[in-house]
């Protein structure tokens, strides 16, 4: 096609919100880039003006973007102009190359010379030293505290390359500056103002350059963010803050310019970046866009012609050879898959349109047609364009409902030895020696069980989703009532003990619910007076957490000391990171990696030289075996919260656990009897195990979608980016209420088979109550992977129902991973002891 421009240069600023630079937001710390959208001219005086011999033209568009808005992603949209289809979370962590038609590898087919610098991510889409043979610079990206490096680097090498513009055809640059405070400070902090301010410069300063050499005469300047941020510093899912951002569009040698600086933004999808780019450049337009050539911007880039040529022809021009690129496209992939990915009446719609615009012989309306052709087709695209193997879909999910119906029968049809005779977990409940009691559990069980179903057949709606932060504290509180009135009914000499525990738990259900909201991601967020006191907390803490390690579990089992004693050093660890990274400013890394080394010398010490001397594995055993577990992991997970609110957070979930399991047990774990041991009971404790440990990971400021990951948690202890450390940190941090649970189930088990001689040993029960756990955790799963298969053409698929289904698998497999190693390691039985036994039989 046409050349508009001989030369582009992208300035990407990662993370940037369109509210940066509307007027009513005050975009003060981006004022001359608003300028440069909203003035028809730059004055060469003062660089903001309106005089009539100035030069240049702007325009300000709201940038919009479709979700998920991960940066990998968004790149991916803005250069293909192509719509998402199922998110891949390697691909948006260090990912695959990006393979389909670009703007990029036109421009790199037809000979453009392109330099970059900036985010490696563009390193995993493209062969860098290849595409952009001129230069190549990318930096680390994955440092949300490195606020400076990456910026720096890119404004040396941009202000390099712009000193020498014959060597080049598109240039490169991408910041993530504002992205990483936004990470670590938050979107709304004085901090995002300062490096606003020194973004705005950057851009001033390209501005300068571009208008002080006749050689940028046709040259067109792009300032854009990949997404938005919420106020938090978040993004991934498909809020407005997240998808909205700003594209400014300038010419700095433009002699005319037809566009007001009165107007509000328009909205530009970001699809439409690549067909208008590529139309300018006179390349053609990625095969697979399904985005339309912007009016707007193709008139800016006119207005820097030295001939009058006729811009609308130009546009009309660029516009018809769009449409035909879609119908071709869709045609095309109709074919491909024997099928349309459109309905029929979509597709007679298309055809319809297309053919009126192909007879149109006025240029007018039949530019009209064009139009309506590809915004149609886009607006379809968005609700029916991804391709789902459903038979695929089908066979997994049959898998899983056969998955979780043999865990079903194992929990509770499966026959247990008892030493004399055979029962079910179904004829378990009339073996009890009070059988009102009993009922009064399944009841109660009962309750639960419609909790848990409620939880998950809600997941059909994205209200539910969106608030599942509120409804779970309202399930978890409802059952804390119910096991509240069924244990002061059943034990009404403990009424004390029972209120107690109740009011602890719902006192726990609360502050949960307010720390959750209110959660502090990034420590250097915290003022040096707030840090004062979250120090202090934090240290007393971590005081009092090593004392009850010593108190509960080495004066208890004394064989265990020496493992406790590392686990005090690294709870002293834990808590000078605190006073280090909220009181002197540092960055802890020492204090940090202080605290891994000593949890891994407990753990060694804990399991490799203090086996059990039984003959076959006992109560004492399995009980001693979780809390060395637990004490050993809980000052890690700890750390992994953060200095400011970890010790908090994981008092509550110590007090909203233990609470729940004490109800449960009748308002004190040491009356346990025989008569409370029953299949009913056993369904209690896994229910409101299940309801708990949703409220715990929302009060740690998590949420079902990317903006909920705390990607600083995996930098705790390391300056530099390692995939699978920094992979399992993260995981250990986001569902460390799943960690800790698969630790706690077995001891609560091992307290239920205390004076039960029903049972032949405790394995049984541990066994059984894991599996119960295990069901209730995965029904909810389940109805996951139900609702994204139902909701596959969704309009909030990405936003909501796939993050959801990602989380709720990955939180499930690292929950039953973490289970099934605990139970192995719980109740396995010493060699020496099991050949022992199998001599004897």
């Amino acid at each position: 096609g046409d050349v508009l421009v001989s030369k582009v240069v992208v300035l990407v600023i990662d993370g940037a919100r369109h509210a940066w630079v509307r007027e009513d937001a005050g975009a003060r710390a981006l004022a001359f880039t608003r300028a440069l959208g909203r003035s028809r001219r730059i004055d060469d005086d003062d660089g903001v003006g309106g005089t009539d011999d100035a030069k240049g033209c702007g325009k300000m568009f709201k940038f919009v973007a479709d979700a998920p808005t991960t940066t990998q992603q968004r790149l991916k949209g803005i250069l293909t102009g192509g719509l998402p289809t199922f998110i891949d979370v390697s691909a948006s962590f260090g990912g695959a190359a990006l393979d389909e038609d670009n703007v990029v590898a036109q421009l790199l087919a037809r000979g453009k010379r392109m330099a970059f610098s900036g985010d490696d991510t563009w390193g995993e889409l493209f062969d860098l030293n290849v595409t952009f043979a001129v230069d190549a610079s990318p930096f680390e990206s994955f440092d949300v505290k490195d606020t400076t490096t990456v910026d720096a680097g890119v404004r040396r090498r941009m202000r390099d390359m712009l000193r020498r513009p014959d060597d080049w055809d598109v240039l490169i640059g991408h910041m993530l500056g504002a992205d990483h405070v936004g990470h670590t400070y938050g979107a709304t902090t004085d901090e995002m103002e300062d490096k606003l301010r020194e973004n705005d410069q950057d851009v001033r300063d390209i501005v300068e350059t571009l208008r002080a050499d006749a050689r940028f005469a046709e040259t067109l300047f792009f300032v854009f963010g990949d997404h938005g941020m919420t106020d938090h510093g978040d993004h991934g899912g498909g809020t407005a803050d997240e998808t909205e951002s700003f594209l400014l569009v300038y010419h700095p040698w433009a002699s005319k310019c037809t566009e007001s600086g009165k107007m509000p933004d328009e909205t530009m999808p970001q699809v439409d970046f690549a067909p208008t780019l590529a139309s300018l450049v006179g390349v053609p337009i990625p095969y697979g866009n399904l985005g339309t050539v912007n009016e707007k911007i193709f008139n800016i880039a006119h207005g820097g012609k030295p001939r009058d040529d006729d811009a609308f022809t130009a546009y009309s021009h660029a516009v018809f050879s769009n449409a035909e690129q879609i119908w071709n496209y869709i045609n095309t992939y109709g074919d491909a898959e024997r099928s349309s990915p459109f309905r029929a009446e979509d597709e007679t719609r298309l055809r319809d349109v297309m053919h009126r615009m192909t007879r149109e012989s006025n240029p007018t309306r039949k530019l009209t047609h064009a139009l309506e052709f590809m915004k149609m087709t886009a607006d379809i695209a968005r609700a029916q364009w991804a391709e789902f193997g459903l038979w695929r879909m089908t066979i997994g999910f049959v898998a899983l409902v056969g998955a979780v119906s043999a865990n079903a029968f194992a929990a509770y049809a499966l026959t247990y030895d008892d030493g004399d005779n055979a029962h079910t977990s179904t004829t378990l409940m009339k073996t009890t020696k009070d059988e009102a009691n009993n009922e009064d559990y399944t009841i109660v069980a009962t309750v639960g069980v419609v909790l848990v179903a409620l939880a998950s057949v809600s997941r059909l709606s994205n209200s539910y989703v969106v608030e599942e932060r509120s409804m779970s504290q309202f399930l978890f509180a409802t059952y804390v009532v119910a096991l509240g009135i069924r244990a002061a009914t059943f034990t009404r000499a403990r009424i004390a003990q029972v209120s107690v525990h109740t009011i602890l738990a719902l006192f726990a259900n609360v502050a949960m619910f307010k720390l959750g909201t209110n959660w502090i991601k990034s420590d250097a967020s915290v003022s040096r007076d707030a840090g004062l006191g979250f120090a202090f907390v934090g240290c007393a803490g971590c005081l009092a957490f090593a004392y009850m390690s010593h108190r509960f579990v080495a004066r208890r089992f004394p064989r265990t000391t020496p493992a406790v004693i590392l686990v005090i050093l690294a709870w002293f660890a834990v808590a000078a990171r605190c006073v280090e990274v909220l009181v002197l400013g540092g960055d802890g890394f020492v204090a940090a990696r202080m605290c891994y080394g000593a949890s891994a010398s407990a753990a060694f010490a804990a399991f490799a030289h203090a086996p059990s001397k039984a003959p076959d594995v006992d109560t004492d055993t399995i009980v001693r075996r979780c809390a060395l577990f637990v004490v050993v992991i809980v000052p890690t997970l700890t750390m992994l919260a953060g200095p400011a609110l970890g010790v908090i957070y994981f008092g509550l979930m110590v007090i909203t656990y233990g609470s729940t399991a004490a109800l449960a047990l009748g308002g004190d774990p040491s009356v346990a009897t025989v008569r409370l041991r029953c299949r009913g009971l056993e369904t209690t404790l896994a229910t409101g195990a299940w309801l708990a440990s949703t409220v715990v990971f929302f009060g740690g400021g998590h949420a079902c979608s990317f903006d909920g990951l705390h990607f600083a948690a995996a930098f705790t202890g390391f300056k530099t980016f390692h995939f699978y450390v920094m992979g399992a940190l993260l995981a250990c941090e986001t569902w460390s209420a799943d960690i800790l649970l698969a630790a706690c189930a077995p001891m609560i088990s091992a307290i239920l088979y205390r004076g039960d001689k029903t049972q032949s040993t405790p394995s049984s029960v541990v066994v059984r109550v894991a599996q119960k756990i295990t069901l209730v955790r995965t029904v909810p799963v389940l109805c996951s992977v139900l609702c994204a298969a139902a909701h596959r053409r969704h309009l909030m698929v990405w936003a909501i129902f796939a993050p959801k289904f990602v989380y709720d698998a990955i939180g499930s497999t690292v929950a039953d991973v973490c289970a099934m190693t605990l139970v192995i390691f719980a109740t396995r039985t010493p060699q020496a002891s099991a050949r022992a036994k199998v001599k004897a039989k």
